[in-house]
């Protein structure tokens, strides 16, 4: 790097995670980057009866069940969601 040189990052964030993109503004990339993190922002909602759950990676959640136990990007990738992160 250069003396004097100022990078700007973008300011997109995960919003399962808020982690910030790692890529500089005007990446050309249609996909931001970032190092995902907990998901301890989230809460599982899981259609169906009281009881119905989903299981993620070994574990079960319900409704309403805090989603820190989880990395994001793991759950994305679990569930089929496209791109991954």
């Amino acid at each position: 790097m250069q003396v004097g040189t100022t990078i700007v990052w973008t300011k997109e964030w995960c919003d399962h995670c808020g982690y910030y993109c790692t890529l500089p503004l005007g990446h050309p990339q249609q996909e931001h980057e970032t190092r995902h993190g907990s998901m301890s922002s989230s809460r599982w909602a899981v259609d169906g009866p009281d009881n119905t759950g989903l299981e993620v990676e070994g574990r079960r959640f319900s409704s309403n069940d805090e989603g820190a136990p989880m990395m994001c990007n793991l759950v994305c990738q679990t569930l089929g969601r496209h791109p991954p992160h």
